[in-house]
């Protein structure tokens, strides 16, 4: 995004013709985390750009939902797969208990991440949208 908007080492670009604002409301605008930006409205856009989001489940909210329950899951998996290696080396009894049950809460953790996913991907498909993951 630094590429197309120079965020920090302009004040000011051009999005339209004849259409100036700064650049990071430039990014924003771009990247669809809020609405085209209208003269004077930095600090509404600021103060809604969250709200906005969620009331028009813009595609790019959507994409942005799915990857970050993906994301989720997978470090949840990662951190799972990790305690159990851990799990097998223990010196104890007691801290080979307290890894499998901490890896048995990531792996659930990580089912509620795809159930998620998988909502999000419904949610898309209803909206008329391609779902995200394919």
């Amino acid at each position: 995004m630094l590429l197309i908007c120079p965020v920090g080492i302009e004040t000011e670009m051009e999005v339209l013709p004849g259409k100036t604002v700064s650049p990071y409301r430039a990014g924003t605008w771009i990247s669809a985390e809020t609405p085209f930006p209208s003269p004077g409205d930095e600090a509404y856009i600021s103060a809604v750009a969250g709200d906005w989001l969620a009331a028009t489940h813009s595609e790019m909210d959507i994409y942005r939902a799915w990857r970050q329950a993906a994301l989720s899951e997978m470090r949840s998996l990662a951190r799972a797969k990790i305690m159990d290696d851990s799990a097998l080396q223990a010196p104890t009894e007691t801290e080979r208990d307290a890894l499998t049950a901490g890896a048995a809460a990531l792996r659930e953790k990580a089912a509620k991440d795809r159930d998620d996913m998988d909502r999000v991907r419904a949610f898309a498909i209803s909206r008329g949208i391609v779902p995200p993951g394919d």
